[in-house]
């Protein structure tokens, strides 16, 4: 997946969950409105939509938009290619 369409498809995912169309990149997901109950909802759908596990614990250090792409990203490439 190109960084592009990750981009957009992560801040329409976060823009659904929290309510709000104007996702700061760079705030937390908390001060934007989030809840325990939306990182929920936001771990899961990350599954669904990006065929990523993440964890709570992977968002000690904070949850911007910026850090959960570069989370997603990370995890793409550590998952092992499919041979054909």
């Amino acid at each position: 997946m190109k960084s592009e369409e990750l981009s957009v498809k992560s801040h329409k995912l976060w823009s659904d969950i929290l309510s709000n169309e104007k996702i700061n990149r760079e705030e937390d997901f908390f001060d934007q409105g989030g809840t325990s109950l939306s990182l929920i909802e936001l771990i899961s759908k990350t599954k669904e939509y990006f065929s990523v596990t993440l964890k709570a614990s992977d968002f000690e250090e904070g949850l911007s938009l910026e850090i959960y792409e570069g989370l997603i990203l990370k995890s793409m490439n550590k998952e092992p290619q499919k041979v054909v």
